[in-house]
């Protein structure tokens, strides 16, 4: 939830934050449509794919994401183990999530954005929020 928070500050930064489930699938990208990211450059030839992030194969992909955790990390131990109930945990709390700093000339300001959103997570837990992060999507997102 501290970096959804922060991230107004940052309108070049373009995010997406899905979880395991699919019930959490937030962005800040205009019409879910792609947005470049890069280019393929190689040596001795012209310019030949642009790297796109694109909201809705994003979504698509956190299957594959999350599955890695459950379907290759997790079935490495017994169902009842540790390590399998902390797979599983991950699995079932974590997030995945993808920002992209649109303005190139001006140079990164992801690592100033990771250190506010750990600041702003130190107050939340200094202010006892306990709004979850579902809670705060409902309460930001656009009414239709």
């Amino acid at each position: 939830m501290a970096l959804l928070q922060v991230l107004g500050r940052y309108p070049g930064v373009n995010f997406q934050v899905v979880n395991n489930s699919g019930r959490v699938n937030f962005t800040n990208i205009k019409n879910k449509r792609p947005i470049a990211v890069t280019w393929g450059v190689f040596p001795g030839r012209e310019i030949m794919q642009p790297t796109i992030v694109d909201p809705i194969a994003f979504n698509q992909w956190r299957t594959e994401a999350f599955g890695l955790w459950t379907e290759q990390w997790g079935k490495l131990y017994e169902p009842d183990s540790c390590s399998r109930k902390i797979i599983d945990s991950i699995s079932e709390s974590y997030y995945l999530v993808n920002l992209v700093d649109n303005d190139f000339p001006k140079g990164n300001c992801l690592w100033e954005v990771m250190d506010d959103m750990f600041a702003r997570r130190n107050l939340n837990d200094k202010l006892e929020n306990k709004q979850t992060l579902s809670e705060w999507i409902d309460m930001h997102s656009p009414r239709n």
